[in-house]
């Protein structure tokens, strides 16, 4: 029955005539509503995944980092990018372990002169391990370098560099992960890079035989 011939029966009865037309305007705005939550809800999940890895702190066992990894654990202060000379939150540790930090890394191998902080942290994002010294005995650096360069792939995500900002002699600093020593201990210094060296929070690849990663005259 059409439309037209339905609104006269009633007429005819005596029968108000209800059109069906706000009742179907009322469901199409529902289902655009519907629509348009779930298209954006699935955006903000789309950007919180992107944002996310970034500032939140990296799960350790979820890392792969073994339950009983030497050194000490120290709490992740996030990985957040800055931009070079741009204020931010103090590092809990000395050297760093985590927290913001630059865009750019320090080369892989062997440096003469201290690291920039900012640019140590990124690389153990990328799960470099950093043999840092704080003492001009040249036999003490002979040993730590020869040491780090005999390491399988070397120098794929090794660091050895000098560092004067604390007390002991030696730090050895993986992805929020800390282990000082007092003297030079090759058994100690091979168990934190086993445990540590390349399972940070990211992971980037390394072709040792790239001589560009190398570089003997610092950062």
């Amino acid at each position: 029955m059409s439309r037209n011939r339905r609104r006269e029966g009633l007429k005819r009865r005596g029968q108000p005539y209800r059109s069906n037309q706000p009742r179907r305007q009322f469901r199409q705005r529902l289902l655009r509503w519907f629509y348009i939550s779930i298209v954006g809800l699935v955006g903000l999940l789309i950007i919180l995944g992107l944002a996310l890895p970034s500032v939140l702190p990296f799960d350790g066992p979820g890392g792969n980092r073994p339950e009983a990894a030497p050194g000490t654990q120290i709490f992740d202060q996030g990985r957040g990018h800055i931009a070079p000379g741009q204020d931010h939150v103090a590092y809990n540790t000395s050297p760093p372990t985590s927290g913001p930090h630059y865009p750019t890394t320090a080369l892989w191998g062997l440096h003469t002169i201290p690291i920039i902080e900012e640019l140590q942290v990124h690389n153990l994002e990328h799960g470099g391990v950093l043999v840092q010294y704080n003492s001009d005995d040249p036999t003490l650096r002979d040993q730590l370098e020869s040491l780090v360069m005999n390491q399988r792939n070397y120098p794929c995500y090794l660091v050895v560099a000098p560092y004067s900002d604390m007390d002991e002699t030696i730090a050895l600093t993986g992805w929020a992960a800390l282990q000082y020593l007092d003297a030079y201990n090759e058994q100690a210094i091979i168990d934190f890079i086993d445990a540590y060296r390349n399972k940070g929070p990211e992971r980037v690849p390394c072709d040792p035989s790239d001589a560009n990663i190398i570089d003997m005259s610092g950062s």
